[in-house]
């Protein structure tokens, strides 16, 4: 193995990047943290929970989806000021699972039982565990299809989204359906960054301007994705 200088080391924390490439990461890293430190924490638990009561679920089942969606009812149909009580549920404690009684108070989960309880709801030995993200995906994209990605993500848990490249006419559009109680939270990193004639651009302009966004939105020209 070759010796090296102290000088000429490399920079295992950055991976051997560039300094100029360190200092990007960096900022699209420490912004996306930043937003998703907004995100709304107070159904974290309470919608996980109701949805795997509603769907009667013991433990984790593939879901097919449906021709034909069937919209799932908010739990935040204006009782979040009642109390509930959640009891024989297998909680997820962040290592395991453990029976308990947790209940709802103002929209918040507690141990603490309050003064009175409106709703008592029997769990049955189901398994509840908080909500998952997605990462990197492009499916909240646009009004054509948002109402249905946002039932597919709410009927699976998933209540966290993340679209790393998107049209910002696009989510302009759909912004009033998103990051909402009842709806799931997205933040969106616009066009992606790319090289002369590079990805994600030439994915865009040659094969989903065509095939994917003008049987919805018309025609576009070549360019628009770029422009």
């Amino acid at each position: 193995m070759k010796n090296l200088k102290p000088q000429e080391k490399p920079d295992q924390a950055s991976g051997g990047l560039p300094f100029f490439m360190r200092e990007i990461y960096g900022v699209v890293i420490g912004r996306a943290l930043k937003q998703w430190s907004y995100a709304a924490h107070v159904r974290l638990y309470m919608t996980a929970l109701l949805i795997i009561v509603g769907l009667g679920l013991t433990g984790c089942t593939k879901t097919n989806h449906p021709s034909q969606t069937t919209p799932v009812k908010s739990p935040h149909d204006g009782h979040t000021s009642r109390t509930y009580a959640f009891v024989n549920g297998q909680w997820f404690d962040g290592q395991g699972f453990s029976q308990g009684t947790w209940y709802a108070v103002q929209g918040s989960l507690t141990r603490s039982r309050p003064k009175s309880v409106a709703q008592t709801i029997d769990l049955k030995g189901g398994y509840v565990v908080p909500p998952f993200g997605e990462a990197h995906t492009h499916n909240v994209e646009g009004a054509w299809n948002i109402d249905q990605v946002i039932n597919h993500y709410v009927r699976d848990g998933i209540f966290y989204v993340k679209n790393t490249t998107d049209i910002p006419e696009f989510v302009e559009q759909i912004r009033g359906k998103l990051n909402t109680p009842d709806s799931i939270d997205v933040i969106f990193a616009h066009a992606g960054l790319t090289g002369q004639n590079g990805h994600p651009i030439a994915l865009y302009e040659d094969t989903l301007r065509t095939h994917r966004y003008e049987p919805v939105i018309g025609k576009r020209e070549k360019g628009w994705f770029n422009g």
